[in-house]
Parts: C-alpha cells; structure tokens; sequence
C-alpha cells in the first residue's frame, strides 16, 4: 500500500528543513496577447537587445545547441542571476530560460529581489518587437528561477534560434545577449532517468546504467558538471543506441561548489525539458537504485500498476535505503565476480530507512510545479511502502561502517537481470580507480 501525503504534512519534514514551503504561481503567459509583446523604437532595437553572433548553422542536437558549455559562461557572473538553459516548450508556444540564483554563483546579489524584476525578450528573427516574460513559478528558498518568453511563430526548428533577454530590477539590468536555443524533440517515453554527474563517479555509470535499462528506463539523460568528453568515450555502447544522452553541464565554478549550486537548475532543465514527452521521470544519483519490493517486477511494471489511473499523481516520494558495509565486516577485494559490482559487494543495510529529507523522486513531469533534490512541488505527492512497493537503495560512502542488517536482494536482482554479462557483452570490464571504489570500463 501507498500513502498520500498532504503538502503541509511533507513540510514538517524534508521540505521544512530545507526552508522549501511552497510554490507561488506568479504569473502565467498563456498565449502571446497583445501585452505581452510590443515594436521597438529604432534607438530601442539597438540596445540592450544586440545580439552576439552564432557560428553559422547550429546544429540542434536532442534539443541542445551543438555548442561547448563554455559558450554559456558568459551568462553567469557575481552580480545576476546566471542563466544556464533555454529551450523551445513542448507546444512550441514559449521559450523557457533557467536561471541560477545561489548564492555561490550570485555573490552580490540577493535571488529573492529578482522575483518582483521584469523581464523581456528580442528575437533575431524578429528584432523588430520586444516580448514580455513572465516568472513561471517561486522557489522560495531563492535558488532557482524560469522565465519563460512567448515564442515568435515560424520560427526555423533544424538549426539553434537567438534570442537576447534583459531582466530589470529598478534601475539595475541584467543582460543576456546572444542567447541559444532549440525546439524540443517530439519522441515520447514512458520512463526516463535524469541526473548530474562528475568525473569521479564515472565509473559507476555503466552498472547503473544497465541496472535501471533493464529496470523499464527507456532512456537515460546525464548532466555532465566536468568535461564530457571522457564521459562520452566511456558510455559509448549506450550512447550510440540512443539509450544514454549525455548533456554538456560543465559550468566555472569552485569544484566543492559545483554539485549543489548547479544540482536544482539541472533537475529544473531536466524536468521541464521532458514535460509532454516522458510519462514518468525518475531522478536519482548514480549510487541509488531505483528497487521495486515485489520478486520480478520492475520498476516500469510498478509504475503501470500503481500509477494507473492516478492522472492527478505528481510524484511518488520512494524513501531511502542506506547501503554499504556491516562494522565487522571486512573490505572484500573486487578480485571475483561475486564481488566486481556495487550491487553484490555492499550486501548490508542501515536498520531502518530513512525517513525525513530523504525521498527521491519518480515524478509526472506535467504537473511538476518545481524540483529540488528531495523535494518536488505540484500535483498528489504518494509515498510508496518501503517494505513492500518500491524504495531506492544508497550506496552513500559504502566504506563507512556502521550498516548493519545483511541485505542480499539487490545483488540477487543483478545476477536474475544478468547486469554482469550484459556490461562484459558491451565490452566492458570490472575496474578499480581508487581503494574501496569499484566500477566499470570499456576494456582496451
């Protein structure tokens, strides 16, 4: 059985901790009526709204520009909100840009007073009018922000569009010239995976990967925070059968800072990205395992039957399990295969799963108001029976030693869905990077 729980009843504990409360709906840009754009002036289409210059023809590639992520560092500075995203909605009706508004990255600048700023919008194609952008939704913990901008009709779907976007606070402007966008692809999904991921646990991907293909997934979207060229050499096999997209998330930010300060507007741009086109999306990190309870379901067969019918569901909130190593136990050598696998070498488990702050989520991207790391806003939220439905499994620190309940059901999942056999298959190989890390990679 599963629960619902009330917004207010969540609050008391991972959303209150987090200072996450609610979600205000500011304001809505439905349509693209008449106060919504406006002609400029000749003096007007001169500045702000100039426009850098993309290299000729873009190619749009899974509804990314075909640019380095570096092109898009020029959005980001201590003063503004630091834009990391823009792409065309499902409907084709509006642009959506993402804004970061941490204070890692908006040093000098408060993201709670850009709430009440205007914002507006000029085309390349159609620099002769200005469009008003609206704020689509509140985060009040003030670290993550989408405008989104009524999109010019006609406009070419093949190649990346520019627009230029200028946010006014009072007298302040903050501007964004030259900024990439495309259309979304219109491909259709039951089950996605989406997650941010750095080149230290690289490795981990292709048994996580394989896990949660076999577990339903019908494709898999990786944000790379570090160069992701070697990530792309690694998940080749995946890669090239389009079960794996791999996005350029690299951002200039202190390495102790990335992961957190780019984590909510990755899960923002991964969420808003896939509303319309995935029935369902998962959002975990590559040490948790999505585990349904019931011997030979999946988790694509769970969602099926416990979401059938619940159109009004938003997420299912899954708690988390904690995994690694009993006090006692000693560290196994990764020198066999009963032992070359996250999910047949860490065989213990904390007593108890844990209970607040804790949930990650499998969420309907079309009624996701907002997405944090364990906290999601818009629609029922349900919280499946850990013991029974579904939970997810975090190998978190698995050398730390106070686990203590032997848990052998994950490794006897991998060796029924043969996850060992399927990587060596692909070309794989166990390998052990530093000490009590394992993981896989394409053999030479």
């Amino acid at each position: 059985m599963f629960f619902a729980a009330s917004r207010t009843d969540m609050r008391k504990g991972a959303v209150a901790l987090l200072g996450l409360l609610c979600l205000h709906n500011v304001t809505s840009a439905e349509g693209s009526g008449s106060s919504q754009r406006r002609s400029l002036s000749q003096e007007e289409e001169l500045e702000p709204h100039s426009h850098h210059h993309l290299p000729a023809d873009v190619a749009c590639q899974d509804g990314f520009p075909d640019l380095s992520r570096k092109y898009w560092w020029r959005y980001s500075n201590h003063k503004h909100p630091g834009l990391t995203d823009a792409f065309v909605d499902i409907n084709g009706s509006h642009v959506v840009a993402v804004f970061n508004v941490v204070d890692d990255i908006c040093s000098q600048c408060v993201g709670a007073a850009w709430w009440d700023s205007q914002w507006s919008a000029v085309y390349k194609e159609d620099p002769g009018v200005q469009y008003t952008g609206s704020i689509m939704w509140r985060d009040p913990a003030d670290n993550t922000m989408m405008v989104q901008f009524p999109l010019p009709e006609g406009l070419p779907k093949g190649t990346a569009q520019v627009v230029s976007i200028v946010g006014q606070r009072g007298s302040e402007k903050a501007h964004y010239k030259g900024v990439p966008f495309c259309h979304l692809e219109q491909d259709q999904f039951f089950l996605v995976g989406c997650t941010e991921i750095s080149k230290d646990f690289k490795y981990l991907a292709p048994e996580w990967i394989e896990y949660h293909l076999k577990q339903g997934y019908d494709r898999i979207t990786l944000y790379a925070n570090e160069d992701p060229r070697e990530l792309q050499a690694l998940l080749r096999p995946y890669v090239e059968l389009g079960e794996v997209q791999i996005v350029d998330w690299h951002f200039p930010l202190p390495k102790s800072k990335r992961t957190f300060t780019q984590q909510e507007t990755q899960e923002n741009s991964c969420m808003q990205r896939y509303r319309g086109r995935a029935k369902w999306l998962a959002s975990h990190d590559v040490d948790e395992f999505a585990q349904p309870m019931q011997p030979g379901q999946t988790v694509a067969g769970w969602l099926r039957s416990s979401g059938a019918g619940a159109e009004h569901i938003g997420a299912f909130a899954a708690l988390t399990q904690f995994f690694g190593r009993a006090k006692d136990e000693r560290v196994q050598e990764a020198r066999d295969s009963a032992h070359d696998m996250v999910l047949t070498r860490f065989t213990h488990r904390a007593v108890s799963p844990e209970v607040f702050h804790r949930h990650k989520y499998i969420a309907r991207p079309e009624h996701v108001e907002y997405t944090a790391t364990h906290v999601t806003t818009g629609g029922m939220l349900v919280v499946p029976n850990s013991l029974t439905e579904i939970r997810f499994a975090h190998y978190k620190s698995p050398a730390v030693t106070w686990r203590a309940v032997k848990d052998e059901s994950l490794a006897r999942t991998a060796e029924q869905m043969a996850i060992r056999a399927s990587l060596i298959s692909k070309g794989y190989e166990p390998f052990v990077p530093v000490p009590n890390v394992i993981g896989f990679r394409l053999a030479k």
